[in-house]
């Protein structure tokens, strides 16, 4: 994705943590960027989890989760996960509640249909990301929903685009189908999909568990892309697994030295899906953050 951008250096501009002793970026290099894509990093062992597991899980103090702060500052984010293992959103619950859908709102800690907390509104989610609820193909579900739910059920087939969110709609160059990379769906491979289909994604603010606990969406959370299923009586059928959020869209870095823009996630990794598409993507995006012709300062990690 990177190397779309004139500027991008690969030996100055990527941050491995897995050979930074399993630590976070420093913030004195964070700031010195206006762009940053986070991807899925390997965890340190599978009780600790992932650096951004570590980093994003509330109540959790073992570093300071300075993406808000980043955000707020100007900075541009694209953040996306593995979500069946320590990646995606998800990681904001703590370990031993996540049980899905998660209501953010309501039972960050709970998994019984009550609000006993708001606990959950301060995750960076809900309060930075505008998600409200989160729900995955291939998790623990929540073994009182009156819904019909199983991995075989749920998984995708491809990814379509939003024709409705006017954020979206106002950002040209995304592709109208995002598809799964042929080398993973051939005959014999894992995603052959005559086998089963794409189950590495998480989907926020589902529309049949909105409407059923009567949960508002946030004015922040635009969706680019919906989940087209394998069996299409799924719940999870056309429900959001990529968005824009606009929590800090308006925010310019001091001195004027970014472009307000919105930041982006993504709920699966991208190395799974075709090629040609996600560069597409990456165009539509770095051109929205002003970075495809950019100047030898504006670089991205």
């Amino acid at each position: 994705l990177c190397m779309l951008c004139p500027t991008f250096n690969s030996d100055r501009d990527i941050f491995d943590v897995s050979k930074n002793t399993f630590m976070p970026p420093p913030l004195s290099l964070v700031f010195q960027y206006r762009n940053i894509i986070w991807t899925y990093s390997p965890a340190i062992d599978a009780e600790q989890g992932s650096v951004w597991t570590r980093l994003i899980r509330y109540n959790h103090f073992e570093f300071i989760n300075f993406l808000p702060y980043y955000m707020a500052f100007g900075g541009h984010l694209w953040t996306c996960g593995s979500s069946e293992r320590t990646g995606g959103l998800g990681a904001v619950i703590p370990v031993g509640y996540r049980k899905y859908p998660c209501n953010l709102r309501c039972d960050l800690y709970d998994s019984a249909p009550t609000c006993n907390s708001r606990a959950g509104m301060m995750t960076l989610a809900y309060k930075d990301l505008c998600v409200t609820v989160i729900d995955k193909i291939e998790g623990v579900l929540k073994t009182w929903i009156p819904f019909n739910r199983s991995k075989d059920l749920d998984a995708m087939t491809h990814a379509f685009l939003d024709m409705r969110d006017p954020v979206t709609l106002d950002i040209p160059g995304f592709p109208e189908r995002l598809e799964l990379w042929d080398m993973v769906t051939q005959p014999g491979m894992f995603f052959d999909p005559a086998v089963r289909g794409f189950h590495y994604a998480e989907v926020y603010d589902p529309q049949y568990w909105m409407s059923y606990m009567g949960i508002p969406q946030q004015s922040c959370f635009h969706p680019i892309y919906r989940a087209r299923c394998r069996i299409n009586r799924s719940v999870l059928e056309g429900q959001p697994v990529a968005f824009w959020h606009t929590r800090y869209a308006e925010a310019v870095a001091p001195g004027g030295t970014t472009i307000p823009a919105p930041s982006v996630h993504f709920g699966m990794p991208l190395w799974f899906f075709n090629r040609s598409q996600v560069d597409s993507i990456a165009s539509a995006i770095f051109d929205r953050w002003g970075i495809l012709y950019a100047d030898e300062e504006e670089d991205i990690p």
